[in-house]
This record gives structure tokens, sequence and C-alpha cells, in this order.
């Protein structure tokens, strides 16, 4: 089986001053189009829900 994965930065060093949480924002190629790629189902170790 594989899996569609969108990918994201890494967290930001601090927590963002307003909300107290980590941010992430998503990876983007050189003209601005979002990251992904089809992957094996057995690499994903987590699964992760983000919210806006």
């Amino acid at each position: 089986p594989l899996a569609y994965v969108t990918w994201f930065t890494q967290f930001k060093p601090a927590p963002d001053k307003a909300t107290g949480m980590y941010r992430v924002e998503p990876s983007t190629s050189a003209n601005g189009s979002m990251l992904g790629e089809i992957i094996p189902l057995s690499s994903i170790r987590q699964g992760c829900m983000l919210v806006p």
C-alpha cells in the first residue's frame, strides 16, 4: 500500500509569541507549489493532524 504525504517544514526553534504553539509551514518548491510525495505506507511512523 502507498500513501500521499504533504511535506511541512521542521518546527521553528521557539513557540509563536501570540499562541505559545510551535509552528510549521508547508514545504514549497522554487515556484511556490506545495511539496508532496507518494511513499510506502510502511515508511510512515506516525500521523499528525495539523490545524490552522
